[in-house]
């Protein structure tokens, strides 16, 4: 601003000036709302196959794991110390696909046989620990058959990047919104002195 010569130079001054930084001011918040949108829509865009088979193959392999964990937990009670002998014996029989994660009660077999089940259900986890190559061998192949538009959606990597350029874009506009927001309440201030 050049030195004003009277007040109502100073005023005008101050009135320009604070035209302008409201000018800038929503020039900024629109850029704002369009980069939200642009962010609203990138966390919303359809995955890619890719990241829907990675996402099966690690629900695969948590159910492998953690029947795992619960056949090395049988094993112990049931094999290992005393009785461990008789229910390895010839004439006994153990189904791991049927395998309980603990050793069924009393009540839990009596529930069973009210049911007319006599047996456990099968052990997904089961199914999955001795499966899982060959199913994660196949999902990418069955995704891309039943969800053909997943082929063109967004990969993560791709996503997460976009979304950290956009997030940095953001803060600077939000920094150059602050310093807006103080400069008009400067120029305010300046008018009611």
């Amino acid at each position: 601003m050049t030195e004003p010569k009277t007040l109502n130079d100073l005023a005008v001054q101050l009135v320009t000036a604070l035209d302008a930084a409201k000018v800038s001011l929503n020039a900024v918040n629109v850029a704002i709302e369009e980069l939200q949108s642009d962010r609203r829509a990138i966390e919303l865009a359809p995955p890619h196959s890719d990241d829907i088979a990675a996402a099966f193959r690690r629900g695969i392999n948590a159910a492998a794991n953690r029947f795992e964990n619960e056949f090395a937990g049988r094993l112990a009670d049931t094999f290992a110390g005393e009785g461990g002998a008789a229910a390895a014996a010839p004439s006994a029989s153990a189904d791991v696909l049927r395998l309980e994660a603990t050793k069924p009660d009393r009540e839990t077999i009596m529930a069973r046989s009210m049911k007319g089940q006599m047996q456990p259900e099968l052990n997904v986890g089961a199914l999955a620990f001795f499966l899982r190559d060959r199913i994660t061998d196949e999902l990418p192949a069955l995704v891309d058959r039943l969800c053909p538009a997943a082929r063109s959606g967004l990969r993560q990597a791709d996503r997460n990047s976009a979304l950290a350029a956009l997030d940095s874009q953001l803060f600077d506009l939000g920094e150059e919104r602050d310093r807006l927001l103080e400069q008009v309440q400067s120029i305010r201030s300046l008018a009611r002195s």
